[in-house]
């Protein structure tokens, strides 16, 4: 694209346009990686091309995990968006920045998240405000206010189911299961994480594939299962690593199944594993994780 576009402004703009296809048809690096380029070419262009490209990365860059690009990219499009009248942009572009705003400065994350969700609120943006809340949802849990989490996250997949919004309900839906599980809802917890896994499975969506082996992995975990929580641990790791990222389980509060693998295991039996859950196919690491039975009992969170 770079090579056929000579004016910076239109690439940025064919770039933008192009971020729903590279997140929702895996190709969320190559994706990362165009926006970031031209943006950082562009610099210090303004106006809407150089806004939208620079809310297109970070956006991007929030699901991949890369919350560093996030921040930097999201500062950029809302210094841009505030100089136009793009005020739903402005919500959005808000949105991501306090997103990738939650693993250093939450409470911060929250003021920029609230000013997104004012907005979406007076443009009457139903599915805004269920995008806001699943961020605010997830400041608040880093903040460890869990009561309110679970209140804002159940909101949250109301408005987005009322949007039609599949993409945004399928991650508020995993991170509303671990809710359920860490406050004794068990059966329903385990249910929800299922049907999160079946549904990206039916969407061929790797990013959402990713999130729930990693999100089941933990429930094995719990069980005392370590080793399986390895395999479907190392097959999330290699989704990620072809997407060139995905969603981090500390932003759920969840535990990294490969890193307590390496805690608990020996060398020999953790790499076992690992290699096992690396060289399965996606269809069998699903199977397997939809049939893990709800555990005993979920541990206390801190």
């Amino acid at each position: 694209m770079r090579a056929v576009v000579d004016d910076p402004r239109e690439g940025l703009a064919i770039a933008a346009a192009l971020r729903s296809f590279w997140l929702q048809r895996n190709h969320s690096a190559e994706g990362l990686r165009t926006l970031v380029a031209l943006g950082d070419e562009a610099a210090p262009l303004d106006g809407p091309e150089f806004a939208a490209a620079t809310a297109a990365a970070a956006a991007i860059a929030d699901w991949l995990g890369d919350y560093a690009t996030a921040r930097r990219m999201g500062e950029l499009s809302v210094t841009a968006y505030r100089d136009t009248e793009d005020r739903w942009a402005l919500a959005e572009a808000l949105g991501s920045f306090a997103f990738g705003m939650i693993e250093v400065e939450p409470a911060t994350a929250l003021v920029l998240n609230k000013e997104s969700y004012d907005i979406y609120q007076e443009l009457g943006d139903v599915r805004g405000e269920g995008q806001a809340l699943l961020g605010r949802a997830t400041a608040l849990f880093a903040l460890g206010r869990l009561p309110e989490t679970r209140d804002v996250l159940e909101r949250s997949l109301e408005l987005l189911r009322r949007a039609g919004d599949q993409y945004f309900a399928l991650f508020c839906g995993i991170f509303l299961a671990r809710i359920k599980l860490l406050t004794g809802d068990l059966v329903g917890g385990m249910s929800d994480y299922r049907g999160v896994l079946e549904t990206s499975q039916r969407m061929d969506l790797r990013l959402g594939v990713a999130a729930g082996l990693d999100y089941i992995a933990e429930v094995a975990v719990w069980a005392g299962d370590v080793p399986q929580a390895v395999r479907l641990g190392a097959t999330a790791a290699r989704l990620k690593e072809e997407l060139g990222g995905g969603v981090p389980p500390r932003m759920g509060g969840a535990l990294d199944p490969l890193e307590v693998g390496r805690e608990r295991l020996a060398r020999v039996e953790f790499d076992r594993h690992a290699a096992a859950g690396r060289a399965m196919d996606v269809d069998s690491a699903i199977a397997e994780a939809l049939a893990l039975e709800p555990p005993a009992a979920a541990p206390d969170h801190r």
